[in-house]
């Protein structure tokens, strides 16, 4: 007789009833979760609700005087990536990024400290100038060259966080970048405020004049005598993940792609580039339109920079998805742009 599967006083479940057990429990799993808030989304929605918030600056017209809440910007600092002339300005600001949101929805102590986009006064972004020396200067006009903290205006309510400076940052101490926040009012904690130099009036004259609002000035770090700048040449990933770019590949290399050569990839690569072309018109050709703005629902020719194919769809060409048919990209020499109009 062939001896085929058998089983034994150990087994306690078949495998059908384990895999039933085994569903029910993910299912019960996901709504306990989503009860207590432990989903991702959830917690996202709560990080974004504590972060987001938003919040009322000092209104001053004089000097910036201790206890003042404010927003540091860097207004000539390119607000994208690669640079666009007319898009400046970043705000410094704490993060939590993908990895810490599992954790703690709200800054806390090691938090990272980067450049946002966002303009808006909000939680993670707004500071209060604070004394580093113990002494209660509410209110006191803050001069050039003298001292001081910045506290994270929301963390006033529990124990503070202060903007930290550290050129060899400890692991596990902070993040990846140098400059993070702390819960220690340490010396890596202190800065001091340097005027701009000037053609007629250098620093040293200014040293001990009071600070005016919205002026140009110098956060300097008193420790190490290190400014306070972002560096245009590192941009991060934030919490979404990274950029997604749509790529053509005429000989699609398997294993990076699926079945067509057109699909999204994250290295911004030259077949990632893309241009539009004007429709040619009957009494305008294309190269008399090159050069003028692209207006807003108006025909156009998507064209593949690397290999000058057109972006279009093979409409003779459908395939089965998860949610029903769709058209698919054409190979290399269908690629047509089925939206272009011809003219004799």
């Amino acid at each position: 007789m062939e001896k085929g599967i058998v089983y034994s006083n150990r087994v306690l479940l078949g495998n059908w009833y384990e895999a039933t057990k085994l569903e029910e429990h993910k299912l019960n799993k996901f709504l306990e979760e989503m009860k207590n808030g432990d989903l991702l989304l959830a917690r996202f929605r709560t990080m974004t609700k504590n972060l987001n918030q938003p919040t009322i600056l000092t209104q001053s017209t004089g000097g910036i005087s201790f206890g003042a809440r404010v927003t540091l910007l860097a207004p000539y600092v390119s607000a994208t990536d690669p640079p666009i002339n007319d898009k400046k300005g970043l705000l410094l600001g704490g993060r939590i990024s993908s990895n810490e949101i599992d954790y703690f929805q709200d800054l806390v102590n090691g938090c990272s400290v980067v450049g946002f986009t966002g303009l808006e006064p909000a939680n993670r972004n707004t500071f209060v100038i604070s004394s580093s020396d113990y002494c209660n200067r509410e209110g006191e006009i803050l001069k050039y060259n003298q001292e001081f903290l910045l506290t994270l205006a929301s963390s006033l309510n529990k124990k503070p966080l202060f903007i930290r400076y550290d050129p060899n940052p400890i692991p596990g101490l902070c993040g990846l970048y140098p400059l993070y926040l702390s819960e220690h009012a340490v010396s890596n904690t202190r800065w001091r405020i340097l005027p701009i130099q000037g053609p007629d009036l250098t620093r040293f004259e200014q040293v001990g004049q009071p600070v005016q609002v919205n002026s140009d000035i110098v956060i300097n770090h008193c420790s190490t005598n290190v400014n306070l700048g972002l560096n245009i040449g590192s941009w991060a990933m934030d919490f979404h993940g990274k950029p997604l770019f749509i790529r053509y590949d005429p000989n699609p290399i398997p294993g990076l792609c699926g079945l067509y050569p057109l699909y999204l990839s994250e290295h911004a690569v030259s077949n990632t580039r893309w241009r539009i072309l004007p429709i040619q018109g009957p009494d305008l050709t294309r190269f008399e339109q090159v050069g003028q703005p692209v207006q807003v629902n108006s025909d156009i020719v998507i064209n593949h920079c690397s290999t000058n194919v057109n972006l279009g769809l093979n409409i003779g060409s459908w395939a089965m998805d998860f949610h029903g048919k769709v058209c698919t990209p054409p190979d290399e020499n269908l690629f047509r742009c089925i939206w272009e109009r011809v003219t004799k």
